[in-house]
């Protein structure tokens, strides 16, 4: 019996580059997709706009999130400051 093995998902595939590849040509108006996401895009069946589109909004979210980390952390320590 000859079965397609599932090998991944999509999303699964943009977090990993998100988390894992150098995103830095995201900020670079002039930059271009890293072979890793053209690679994604096309063993998936997406167009390299279309990966760039849904990577660029996932690192935005990451940073954004990251940054509300942040201000916590540093309202934590003030209020901590305060007490001791």
């Amino acid at each position: 019996m000859n079965t397609t093995r599932r090998v991944g998902a999509y999303m699964t595939a943009i977090h990993w580059i998100a988390a894992n590849d150098d995103t830095e040509w995201l900020d670079d108006e002039g930059g271009h997709a890293s072979v890793t996401l053209c690679l994604v895009a096309d063993v998936f069946g997406r167009s390299v706009d279309e990966a760039t589109d849904d990577l660029r909004k996932l690192v935005g979210r990451n940073r954004k999130a990251q940054q509300a980390l942040d201000q916590a952390r540093e309202y934590a320590r003030s209020v901590l400051s305060k007490i001791g």
